[in-house]
């Protein structure tokens, strides 16, 4: 192989890696492939919220819940949602996007027919100026961003972890 040749294919696999790695970053990574999950940035989460009062979950540990939290969100543990009706709205979050992915595809292969999660999570709904509670129920600027890594991610607001 000369080494235009190798350039080509070079070019040809950074090309279809960065178009799959944005699929993914779109399309979530759980969701990917087929999924009847739809995936919301923050704006349309919080009119979702406003129009179809959502049961809102939020899919992260009960100290990141406790430190910060969307209004009304309720932590998922095991049959929180057996008593739902299959056609209930649910919105789902994590910190970034991809543990609530995970459970919002879990929830459609279960039968809710409409299951949406918040694209970038409680980060971006924090990014986008969205208010965020306590564990009082009381307004916060801090974020429980999980770990250290995605503090660097929380533009608004005060990170926790």
């Amino acid at each position: 192989m000369n080494l235009k040749s190798f350039f080509r294919i070079l070019l040809v696999c950074v090309v279809l890696s960065t178009a799959v790695f944005l699929l993914v970053r779109e399309r979530g990574m759980y969701t990917f492939w087929h999924s009847n999950v739809t995936r919301l940035n923050s704006d349309k989460g919080a009119k979702l919220i406003e129009e179809k009062a959502p049961f809102i979950i939020d899919a992260r540990s009960a100290e990141e819940y406790e430190t910060s939290h969307l209004a009304g969100a309720m932590r998922f543990e095991n049959g929180l949602v057996d008593s739902l009706s299959k056609d209930t709205p649910i919105l789902i979050y994590c910190t970034v996007g991809v543990r609530s992915n995970s459970l919002a595809n879990i929830l459609s292969e279960q039968g809710f027919n409409q299951v949406y999660e918040l694209k970038r999570g409680i980060l971006g709904w924090s990014n986008a100026r969205l208010p965020v509670m306590d564990n009082r129920d009381q307004l916060t600027d801090e974020i429980h961003v999980y770990s250290e890594f995605f503090s660097s991610f929380l533009k608004e607001g005060k990170a926790i972890y």
